[in-house]
């Protein structure tokens, strides 16, 4: 062993291990037969690059403290070789957990010009974990570039930059960093558009910013990724978050079916005493029917939920129903109230409420059966915080969903879902397992007419004039603002909109926007004005009214890409105006100045919808197959014959056409706009009742109601008499008393 004085016994013990595993396995030339071994041996103790080949055998085989000694004297013999520091620092990574020890090996790699990518890629894994995000991409792009197809590599780089974009001070930095992602992410999807984590981040991440550039080809990869989960009893992702992929209705029952079944499971083995409906059921005319309403938000204001449901208890006929709240969720605030208005005007309109912010789901499920809850009414379903475990355990006889989840739940122990014939015709009906309870007009409920009669100009209370052309000063007076992008991503303040504009609106978020309906509303901005129109205001020395288009910004990342797709279409960007919020007081003053509501097709306008309609402003649409693309046809229909017959489109197609002869005559605006106007009055004027037969129930909410209790009283009818459950059409009361 002359000239290895150096070494310690470790190592040679580790060099004697390390010929005897790799002369058993018969894996390499080391020892050709007995006789020869110390002269093999001695030959190769000198070489880097056996002792890396031997540790990374020993790797393999699982001897991991062995396989770190021979690199470590790998490291001794060749101390500027970076491959020895590299595999260090992968089993340290990969096989121990520790990212911090491995980080200094591949540091050390890195320093000595590692040609390993393995190496740049864990680095930059762990100076992510520590926020050098700047770091971590170029870590990671020096990983892509020594390994083309390193699809780890560019989906974390793209994570990080997703990181930067979400720490940028300004939009325009914000825009880089997003777009740059993408292109990162994409790059991943290109290696393997069957890899979930990078497809996802990247429609995500196009939702989010409004960059599609890579939707088509994205989008059609998830639709067969997500018939392959099915296929295989797997979950790509949360239903709520589907609606604007175009995927098959039959798929996305079949995804709730498969979630369902999964919480079965969960729960198999709970029990708890049966609701006895000879008890808890009788519908005598003396008795109540027990109703309860279960949100796992906990009826917080800050939820659509909350807003949705504020004014129906209040509404409850408590001669004939005695109403139950069941408030889960996560409370943050003290005493379990987040001090909403809406929040305190359920609590009081409510008869009994019941809070579950510390129960789990046995003891909500048995707090349900205890209160023997004849007809449970579910407002969250399938959305961001489900309990539907509790449902699994069928504490109430007849249990339905309604405003939560804007589809089938996919399960046995839901009966109904509330909907109304536009958004779930009859011919839909295999798209869901529940049966159908159909409400007299549209299935949302509005209570406008007693919460926000500020619309109504004779009920005005404000002082404050809101006009078009000082719209911005009006709404930075209110800490708002009216603004508009450049291409660059730079945001710039608008002073208003001039009279004869013809504003296009959408209250939406854009995250429920897809790209053609994008593109649609810029290709209106491009060709409002006919070329003949534009020849004669020149002659007539007249000026045209423009076209534009003014929505809510509720993310700061989609408006510098709304502006770029302007800019590339040739629209001038200052027709594409944002606004942040409006406050209260003034907000249906400031939302009827717009002309015309343009709807998301995919995901519709849901309680916006209503807004923008009690506000006079028409809502053009166009249904289309899912539950969520065929709530605002619902909403336009239980309004007027005139809104049905005008605003809504028969195809995608129709719906451009539809804006384009809207937005170029005046006059069809102001019809819509006097006939919206007049239902409004109409029903404010008559709030209790008015015509039992119509359907036109938006501004009704209490004809609405008493239309919904009926519904409710039948579905525990069948139940009592002992037969299956149907179909529910909600009739007319025959009289209302307020």
């Amino acid at each position: 062993m002359r000239g290895f004085r150096g070494l310690q016994i470790r190592d040679l013990l580790s060099i004697l291990v390390v010929v005897m595993a790799l002369a058993q396995d018969d894996l390499a030339d080391l020892v050709d037969s007995r006789s020869s071994l110390d002269a093999k041996f001695a030959t190769s103790l000198t070489s880097v690059d056996r002792w890396i080949d031997a540790g990374i055998l020993l790797r393999d085989r699982g001897a991991l403290e062995l396989a770190i000694d021979a690199l470590l004297t790998a490291t001794r013999l060749g101390p500027q070789d970076p491959r020895a520091f590299s595999h260090i620092g992968i089993i340290l990574e990969r096989m121990y957990g520790d990212a911090a020890r491995a980080a200094e090996y591949h540091a050390m790699a890195i320093r000595r010009g590692t040609l390993d990518a393995d190496s740049y890629y864990l680095m930059g894994n762990f100076v992510s974990s520590r926020n050098l995000f700047e770091l971590s991409v170029k870590l990671h792009e020096a990983a892509t570039k020594l390994k083309p197809d390193f699809l780890e590599a560019y989906n974390n780089k793209g994570s990080s930059l997703i990181s930067l974009g979400n720490l940028a001070s300004q939009p325009h930095l914000a825009q880089q960093f997003y777009r740059q992602a993408l292109e990162a992410t994409s790059a991943a999807v290109s290696l393997n558009p069957r890899h979930r984590t990078p497809l996802v981040t990247a429609l995500t991440l196009a939702q989010k910013t409004a960059d599609f550039r890579f939707w088509k080809n994205h989008s059609a990869h998830l639709r067969e990724l997500f018939v392959e989960c099915l296929e295989r009893g797997d979950q790509l992702f949360m239903p709520w978050q589907a609606s604007v992929y175009g995927l098959k209705p039959f798929h996305m029952l079949k995804n709730v079916q498969y979630m369902s079944r999964n919480v079965l499971g969960a729960v198999r083995g709970f029990k708890f005493p049966k609701f006895d409906v000879e008890e808890g059921m009788s519908l005598s005319p003396s008795s109540r029917l027990r109703v309860g309403y279960f949100s796992c938000s906990g009826f917080q204001g800050n939820t659509t939920t909350a807003n949705f449901v504020r004014g129906l208890f209040g509404m409850h006929d408590r001669h004939r129903f005695h109403v139950h709240c069941f408030a889960r969720g996560t409370h943050t605030f003290p005493g379990r109230t987040d001090g909403s208005p809406a929040q305190e005007q359920i609590r009081t309109d409510c008869e009994s409420f019941h809070d579950m912010t510390k129960m789990d789901v046995f003891e909500s499920a048995k707090s349900i059966s205890a209160s023997k809850i004849a007809v449970l009414v579910d407002l969250t379903g399938w959305t961001l915080w489900p309990c539907t475990e509790v449902l699994a355990m069928e504490p109430s006889p007849v249990q339905l969903q309604w405003h939560g989840y804007p589809g089938s739940m996919g399960a046995d122990f839901v009966h109904y879902v509330a909907t109304d014939r536009i958004v779930s015709p009859p011919e839909y009906a295999e798209f869901y397992t529940e049966r159908m309870l159909y409400t007299l007009g549209s299935y949302m409920l509005n209570d406008h007419v007693f919460s926000r009669r500020e619309a109504l100009e004779l009920e005005q209370e404000s002082d404050v004039s809101v006009r078009r052309e000082r719209l911005g000063e009006t709404l930075r007076s209110a800490g708002s603002a009216l603004f508009f992008f450049d291409k660059d991503g730079f945001n710039h303040t608008l002073s208003g909109f001039e009279d004869d504009d013809v504003i296009m609106c959408s209250w939406n978020t854009l995250f429920k926007c897809d790209p053609d309906t994008l593109q649609t509303w810029i290709t209106l901005l491009v060709s409002f004005i006919p070329l003949p129109l534009l020849v004669l205001s020149q002659v007539l020395k007249r000026k045209v009214p423009k076209a534009k288009l003014w929505i809510m910004q509720f993310d700061p990342t989609p408006p510098p890409n709304v502006a770029l797709l302007a800019a590339d279409n040739g629209v001038d960007v200052t027709r594409i105006a944002w606004s942040t919020f409006f406050p209260r007081q003034l907000e249906f003053k400031i939302k009827s100045l717009a002309d015309v509501f343009v709807d998301t097709p995919l995901f519709n306008a849901h309680t916006t919808g209503v807004d923008a309609l009690w506000c006079g402003t028409p809502l053009v649409t166009v249904p289309l197959e899912d539950f969520s693309a065929r709530v605002a046809a619902g909403l336009v229909a239980s309004v007027s014959r005139m809104q049905l017959g005008t605003t809504v489109a028969r195809s995608m197609e129709d719906y451009e056409q539809v804006l384009t002869r809207l937005t170029s005559s005046a006059r069809k605006l102001r019809l819509l706009r006097e006939d919206l106007d007049r239902a409004r009055r109409k029903h404010s004027s008559d709030v209790n009742y008015g015509d039992a037969r119509s359907e036109y129930t938006l501004f009704r909410p209490v004809a609405w109601v008493k239309s919904w209790e009926s519904a409710l009283m039948r579905a525990a009818d069948l139940v009592v008499q002992g037969e299956a459950s149907r179909h529910i059409l909600s009739f007319n009361p025959v009289s209302v008393q307020m």
